[in-house]
C-alpha cells in the first residue's frame, strides 16, 4: 500500500472508526442544554449523550448528529518534530499488533511512524479548525479522504448535510449554562471518554470579546492554559460527588505548547491489541488506575460510565467577566483533536458562586438496566470495575467453560423495574435460551440465597458450558 493511499485511509478511519470520541462534562458544556446530562451516567453512549439529534451521522453510523462528542478537528498533525519521546511515561501507546486481526496475534513495540505525527507527540502544537470544535469534524478533509479512496477503487458513500462542519463558536446553542468561578479559587473540571485512543488533555480560558463567541480564537485560549492542582485525578461514577475514586495523575509540562503549559495524560488505557480488532485479547495497553477499567469504548460497549475529574486553579489576576472554557484533548492514535467549550463567569474574590440545579433527564434519554463493559474480560477484572462503580449492583461474565470464564462483561445498574420487592425471587431477570441471571442489591442479597440461586441454575436449568453466562449476584463491599 503506497503512502498516498495510507494517508487517505488514516484520515478517513479517524471518521469511520470513531477514532477517539470524548466530551467536556463539567462545567456543563454548550452542547448540553440546561446541563441536563452533565456527569450523569447509566445510559447508552454515556458521554456522547448530551445534545444528540435524531439522525445518525452519515460517516459515523454509531453516533448521532449534534452529540457533544461530535465536535472536533480531524486530519491534523504536529507541524514539527515530536517533543515527547516514544518511551516517555506520558505516552499511552507502547505496543501494537503484528497483524490486523480480531483474533489473538503477537504484539510488537509500537511503530514510531504510527504515532510520531499525531497530536500527542507534541501537545498543543497541532492546528485546530476551532477552539470549540466542528460538528462532525472538517467536511473538506473528510471529502478529500473519500475522494482519494474512490480513486483507489474503494467506494465510500457520503452525502454530507448542510450543518456538517459547523463551527461551535458560530452556533446559537439553546439553554447554555453559565458556571460561576471565583478569582483565585480551585474548581472541578471533568470530561468523559466515548471511544478511547489515548493522548492527553488541558483546560484553557478566554475572555469572551465584545462580538461574542464568534470572536473566540485558539490563540486566545493558548494564552491562558489552566494549571492542574495536585497529582490526583478522580473517576466519578455519576453526578454524585461522593461517588469518586482517586487515581494518580500523570502531569506533563515538558515538551508542551505553549512552553511549560500543563497537560494531563489520559489515565485510561485502551486494549494492548489496539487497532488489531475489537477484542482485548492481551489486556490493557498499560496498567490501569483501577484493575479492569480499560478498553476501547465506543460501539464495543455502552461506554465507560464515569467522568475523569481534575482540579484546576482559576488565576487570581483575571478580571471578573464572561469567559469561555475550552477543553482540548490531543489524541495519540489518530490525527485528531477534540476541543469543546463551556461558559464561565469569573466573579470577585469573596463572592459566593451561584449553585447549579440540574434539570431532569431529557425524555429521549433512557436509563439502562444492563450495561455492556466490553468483550474478553476475566471475572476479577469485571468484578473489580463493578466494585469501583458505586452504581453497579451486580456483574455478569460470559465465555464460561469448565468453571473458567473470559468473555463479555456486563454490569447491572438496577434490577428489573428497579426491583425492591420481597420476596427477592421476583427480581429474577430472564434471558433468552433459558439462562437465568439473579440481580440483587448488595445490601439485600444474602450469601445463602446467592448459593441457592446458583445451585438451582446448575441443577435445573443449564450448565456453565461454552458460550453460557455466569452471574455474580453481589458486588464486594468497598
Amino acid at each position: 500500500m503506497d503512502r498516498i493511499m495510507c494517508f487517505w485511509i488514516v484520515i478517513l478511519q479517524s471518521v469511520l472508526e470513531s477514532k477517539a470520541h470524548g466530551s467536556l462534562r463539567w462545567p456543563p458544556s454548550w452542547y448540553d442544554p440546561g446541563g441536563a446530562i452533565g456527569m450523569r451516567t447509566g445510559f447508552e453512549s454515556d458521554s456522547c449523550t448530551a445534545g444528540c439529534g435524531h439522525q445518525f451521522h452519515q460517516l459515523e453510523a454509531n453516533f448521532r448528529e449534534e452529540c457533544a462528542c461530535m465536535w472536533y478537528t480531524q486530519g491534523t498533525e504536529i507541524p514539527g518534530k515530536p517533543t515527547i519521546p516514544l518511551k516517555d511515561p506520558a505516552r499511552t501507546f507502547h505496543h501494537m499488533p503484528s497483524a490486523i486481526s480480531d483474533r489473538p496475534v503477537k504484539l510488537q513495540p509500537v511503530n514510531w511512524q504510527w504515532v510520531k505525527h499525531n497530536p500527542w507527540s507534541a501537545p498543543g502544537t497541532s492546528p485546530v479548525d476551532s477552539p470549540c470544535g466542528l460538528m462532525g469534524g472538517n467536511v473538506k478533509k473528510s471529502a478529500e479522504a473519500v475522494k482519494g479512496l474512490r480513486k483507489e477503487g474503494i467506494y465510500v458513500p457520503w452525502h454530507p448535510k448542510e450543518n456538517y462542519g459547523d463551527d461551535a463558536i458560530d452556533r446559537k446553542f439553546q439553554d447554555v449554562v453559565t458556571t460561576e468561578w471565583v478569582q483565585g479559587s480551585v474548581v472541578d473540571v471533568a470530561w468523559g471518554i466515548s471511544a478511547q485512543h489515548g493522548g492527553g488533555y488541558s483546560y484553557r480560558l478566554c475572555k469572551v470579546p465584545p462580538e461574542g463567541t464568534v470572536g473566540l480564537t485558539e490563540e486566545c485560549f493558548r494564552n491562558q492554559v489552566l494549571n492542574f492542582v495536585g497529582d490526583t485525578s478522580w473517576l466519578q461514577f455519576g453526578e454524585n460527588e461522593a461517588h469518586r475514586r482517586a487515581i494518580p495523575a500523570v502531569r506533563v509540562t515538558k515538551g508542551t505548547f505553549p512552553p511549560g503549559s500543563m497537560w494531563t495524560r489520559d489515565p485510561i488505557p485502551t486494549c494492548a491489541q489496539h487497532a488489531g480488532g475489537n477484542t482485548c485479547w492481551h489486556g490493557p495497553m498499560f496498567p490501569p488506575p483501577i484493575k479492569g477499567i480499560y478498553g476501547y469504548g465506543d460501539e464495543h460497549s455502552d461506554g465507560f460510565q464515569f467522568s475523569i475529574v481534575d482540579k484546576v486553579e482559576v488565576p487570581a489576576h483575571l478580571p471578573p467577566g464572561e469567559y469561555a472554557l475550552s477543553w482540548r484533548w490531543d489524541v495519540e492514535d489518530g490525527a485528531q483533536v477534540w476541543a469543546q467549550c463551556s461558559s464561565v463567569r469569573i466573579i470577585p474574590k469573596g463572592s459566593t458562586p451561584a449553585r447549579f440545579v440540574q434539570p431532569p433527564l431529557p425524555s429521549n434519554v433512557h436509563l439502562l438496566t444492563r450495561l455492556n463493559k466490553g468483550p474478553n474480560f476475566s471475572p476479577p477484572e469485571c468484578q473489580s470495575w463493578c466494585n469501583a462503580d458505586f452504581n453497579c449492583l451486580a456483574f455478569e461474565i460470559g465465555g464460561c467453560d469448565a468453571g473458567r470464564c473470559k468473555g463479555p462483561c456486563f454490569h447491572f445498574y438496577r434490577s428489573r423495574s428497579d426491583c425492591t420487592s420481597s420476596p427477592l425471587t421476583q427480581c429474577y431477570y430472564k434471558e433468552a435460551g433459558n439462562v437465568f441471571r439473579f440481580i440483587g442489591r448488595s445490601n439485600q442479597t444474602t450469601p445463602w440465597l446467592h448459593l441457592l440461586v446458583l445451585a438451582l441454575h446448575a441443577l435445573l436449568l443449564v450448565p456453565l458450558s461454552q458460550g453460557a453466562t455466569r452471574t455474580v449476584a453481589r458486588k464486594k463491599q468497598t
